[in-house]
């Protein structure tokens, strides 16, 4: 009994078979007619049933599809007759042609070795149209990068050059003609073959890796594009001299996530960071020039508070001196003077009491931060309160001062300075019935307070505001209020050494209002 299918099962089959396929598929014998298709060449070939039938001559094909107009404009014969001459050649053919619809049809001829050919029909639309977008997309690329003002480089998944844009081509002096098509952009570079930063982002090379080119530090992640890096670097082999370059490179992925090549773009920063190390040297000049001129500064501030000490201290004796002598004149010829004589001897021990007051405040002046103490914890409140008790002692004045107070830590005889002078300013320039005193403070920042010091004295004028801080600047007579004008030159240099400040606000006959700002944790300066 035989193994063997009878032929017409086999044909059925084999026609079976063909039927699945996603191709069209034609056989003609040696003759130029139909062997055999399947379904799909006639659906693809857009052909009745009736041309399926074995032995249908190919020319009937072509007389039916010239007639219909299928393959364009021009004389249907002709058309018949060149294809004609071509199947009987019967050599390998591939061409693509469109349909009257739209279809773009790949066509295939195979010989066969006993003549006759195989004919292979593919529906090729969605890939061409694919293909048509991908270059409109392509354009679209190179247009937007030759665009660009940045010098920008794209290389495919072969590391090849695909744009060079003529921002590039000026940068770097290689023109896009030499770059386009090869993998050799690190000319552009670098003196010696290695990989671009775009070569780097597109193998999705390990920060070790990218290290070992640009050295620790040079590249960061980008901290907007996924595994894109940018940095800046000095590219020696770049214009005269070399450029200082900021340069970013970036993956460039398919729909899919696939990365099909990477973007890098350069921009020339020599000159920004020509003009950031010119300001550096001058910052470091500027700060030895100030360190210098600190230092000679805190010595001639120095200098001259030791000449002021010595010199009030030495004139101490001789105006000690001419007092006694005049009191023992006063004592001696007081009954044989008259009242002019008396005037003139009065006036002498007054301006000798006013001497003697005038060395007392410029030895306190001198004084101010020459011992330094560690910083003590003060409770502002506790200290304010012994001041008034010492300025305030028989005095008619009024005192409204916060029940709650902060705890500093500062040196205490510095402090005590300042608020001495501030209550002894605000009690003595003030011819109010009755005399008061304001003592508030509020959180200023983090890290220092605000403590306010209010009047209702005489006041001062803006245009005073900032001289009555000078040392030795009155702006009353003796005769009117007693002192040098040392007190508030002994508050703003007390506030200098603790890191403090003072500011005023006052108006004439509107009282004074100063405004103490204190570190939490006063150090002192030594300057």
């Amino acid at each position: 009994m035989s193994n063997c299918l009878p032929d017409r099962m086999q044909f059925a089959l084999i026609g079976e078979g063909l039927d699945r396929l996603e191709q069209g598929l034609a056989i003609f014998g040696p003759d130029l007619c139909l062997v055999m298709c399947n379904r799909r060449a006639l659906q693809l070939l857009d052909l009745p049933e009736s041309f399926a039938r074995p032995g249908t001559a190919l020319e009937e094909v072509f007389r039916y599809n010239a007639g219909r107009g299928e393959y364009g404009p021009g004389d249907a014969p002709t058309q018949v007759r060149e294809r004609m001459e071509r199947a009987r050649r019967m050599v390998w053919h591939s061409f693509e042609r469109q349909r009257r619809d739209g279809v773009v049809l790949k066509v295939e001829g195979h010989p066969l070795p006993g003549g006759g050919f195989v004919s292979v029909f593919s529906d090729v639309t969605h890939k061409r149209a694919t293909e048509h977008a991908l270059r409109e997309r392509e354009q679209m690329l190179a247009s937007v990068v030759e665009g660009l003002s940045i010098a920008t480089l794209v290389i495919d998944a072969d590391h090849r050059v695909r744009h060079w844009n003529a921002a590039c081509a000026a940068l770097t002096g290689w023109s896009s003609e030499r770059m386009l098509g090869t993998s050799e952009q690190w000319r552009a570079f670098y003196g010696a073959c290695r990989p671009v930063l775009a070569d780097l982002v597109l193998d999705q090379a390990d920060e070790r890796l990218i290290e070992r080119y640009y050295g620790a530090g040079r590249i960061r992640c980008s901290p907007i594009v996924a595994g894109a890096y940018e940095g800046e670097d000095l590219f020696s082999e770049v214009g005269d001299g070399g450029r200082w370059l900021f340069f970013t490179a970036a993956p460039l992925r398919a729909a899919d996530g696939e990365i099909i090549g990477a973007v890098e773009t350069l921009q020339d920063v020599t000159e920004r960071n020509r003009a950031r190390e010119q300001i550096e040297r001058y910052r470091e000049n500027l700060e030895a020039q100030v360190a210098a001129r600190t230092a000679e500064l805190a010595n001639a501030n120095e200098e001259l508070s030791q000449y002021a000490y010595a010199v009030s201290h030495d004139l101490r004796a001789p105006l000690r001196a001419v007092r006694n002598y005049a009191d023992f004149l006063r004592e001696d010829i007081a009954d044989g003077l008259d009242a002019e004589q008396r005037g003139y001897l009065d006036g002498m021990q007054r301006a000798l009491r006013q001497g003697e007051e005038l060395i007392d405040d410029l030895l306190d002046y001198s004084r101010v931060g020459r011992s330094v103490d560690q910083p003590d914890a003060l409770d502002l409140g506790q200290l304010l309160r012994e001041l008034l008790e010492s300025v305030a002692l028989d005095q008619a004045v009024e005192v409204d001062i916060a029940a709650q107070w902060p705890t500093i830590h500062a040196d205490r005889v510095l402090v005590r300075q300042v608020f001495q002078n501030l209550l002894s300013n605000a009690v003595k320039f003030n011819h109010s019935v009755p005399r008061r005193v304001e003592l508030a403070w509020r959180p200023s920042g983090a890290d220092h307070v605000e403590v306010a010091v209010r009047d209702n004295g005489i006041g001062i004028a803006e245009r005073h505001a900032e001289q009555v801080f000078r040392i030795f600047q009155r702006l009353h007579t003796h005769s009117e209020f007693p002192g040098a004008g040392i007190g508030l030159a002994i508050v703003r240099k007390a506030l200098s050494r603790l890191g403090g400040s003072v500011r005023l606000e006052s108006e004439p006959g509107a009282g004074s209002a100063f405004f103490v700002t204190l570190p939490r944790d006063a150090g002192v300066s030594r300057d």
